[in-house]
């Protein structure tokens, strides 16, 4: 049989309808204009983006993962990185979220003083607030307050958790703030300046782990290189991620690559995803993702908040999204947020590898050959031909390609 890459994108569909993966889902209607001008402002047109997938088992079931992206190369590595495994294992947290507001005062200790009185009826407002969600689930969990100072003045924070279910939740999160401030702007005298929800979703991560051994030795032995020593250059090269900066920004944007790309195929908010990834790292001053060496195992493991939802947002609107869904059977978040964390993970292994082995551009400039064909007007199978002719002769440019694609076409 062939392998996935090789076939053509009929037989691809085939393929996946052998799994049963239904076929309406595998022909993909594009984002009509019209449609495009109801969910955003001043439309002139509509973006597209390749969408592709991911192979990989996790939890012991084989999943189907697609990914929304531009960048040649980024399925492939979260595809070897699945194959070289022995297996990944992932899971999430509930879908607790936190919604802020913040009060401007000269007189915080006062106002703290109060609150702390009121807590109880803070709460029970609270609860109040949110009590639709608990028909599915969800609800308030807790608050938790404090003073800020910056050279604006003296502020009181709110930050109330709440867990939202199968919706990402920003929506439910913003007009519980706004509702919630009303309240406590009646109980506490003080104006609210600010209601929001926040990003940093520290109570709702993902997690992933995996380990590599027999495949990952034998790909090492076909390179030429032991196990030993091709583990001592990636472990080399990981930790330079925990130690400056430059390299951890560039660390974590590989695990974003996979992580961000399957947020887009699903109609996520990929923005609000990459902002507490990042600020996360930050924060616990480390990568979201580490290697270690557990007995005759390579193990890595990634955590990162991931708000995601099943329901709500662009979802519905999305044709993309809702043919992302069907293909990867997913029902709830917490599975979402679970699959999107070992695709990080998959993609991150796959960059630090071919980093500490063979560098980065050798394997990435091949798939990028035929988007410089593509680029130069080639179209069909001359890509294949332009692309092929440019690895041979190791001169993949835009220049070689547009002289390549005369050459086939007089």
């Amino acid at each position: 049989m062939k392998k996935f890459r090789e076939m053509s994108i009929e037989e691809r569909k085939i393929y996946l309808e052998s799994l049963g993966i239904p076929k309406d889902s595998l022909n993909i209607p594009a984002l009509t204009i019209e449609d495009a001008n109801s969910i955003i402002e001043h439309v002139i047109g509509v973006a597209s983006l390749p969408m592709g997938l991911v192979f990989g088992r996790i939890n012991g079931e084989d999943r189907i993962i697609p990914l929304a992206i531009e960048e040649p190369s980024v399925v492939a590595a979260a595809n070897k990185a699945f194959k070289l495994s022995d297996g990944f294992k992932a899971w999430a947290n509930k879908s607790e979220m936190i919604s802020t507001i913040y009060i401007k005062t000269n007189k915080s200790k006062e106002l703290l003083e109060t609150i702390v009185k009121l807590r109880d009826r803070i709460e029970a407002l609270a609860k109040e607030k949110a009590k639709r969600m608990e028909k599915y689930g969800g609800g308030f969990r807790k608050m938790w307050f404090e003073s800020l100072f910056n050279h604006r003045g003296e502020f009181i924070a709110f930050y109330f958790v709440i867990d939202v279910s199968n919706a990402m939740g920003a929506n439910m999160l913003n007009s519980f703030a706004e509702d919630m401030a009303h309240e406590l702007e009646f109980l506490l005298g003080e104006k609210a300046i600010l209601k929001i929800l926040s990003n940093l979703s520290i109570y709702r991560k993902a997690y992933a782990e995996a380990t590599w051994s027999e495949s990952l030795e034998q790909d090492l032995r076909k390179r030429n290189m032991s196990w030993e020593e091709g583990i001592e250059r990636f472990l080399d090269v990981v930790s330079i991620a925990q130690t400056d900066v430059f390299r951890l920004t560039t660390f974590n944007k590989g695990i974003m690559n996979g992580i961000s790309g399957v947020a887009m195929a699903f109609g996520q908010d990929w923005r609000a995803i990459e902002a507490g990834a990042h600020t996360y790292s930050l924060i616990q001053r480390k990568p979201l993702a580490n290697y270690w060496i557990e007995g005759n195992k390579l193990k890595g493991k990634i955590e990162v908040p991931l708000a995601v939802g099943t329901v709500g947002g662009a979802i519905k609107s999305l044709p993309h999204a809702q043919a992302s869904f069907q293909i990867s059977k997913i029902k709830s978040a917490q599975e979402l947020s679970s699959l999107m964390a070992a695709v990080g993970l998959a993609n991150n292994f796959s960059a630090n590898y071919h980093l500490a082995i063979e560098g980065i551009q050798q394997g990435h400039m091949k798939l990028h050959a035929r988007n410089v064909a593509f680029s130069v007007g080639a179209r069909g199978e001359i890509v294949e031909k332009i692309a092929k002719k440019m690895i041979e002769d190791k001169n993949i440019s835009y220049e070689y390609a547009q002289k390549l694609l005369d050459e086939f076409v007089e």
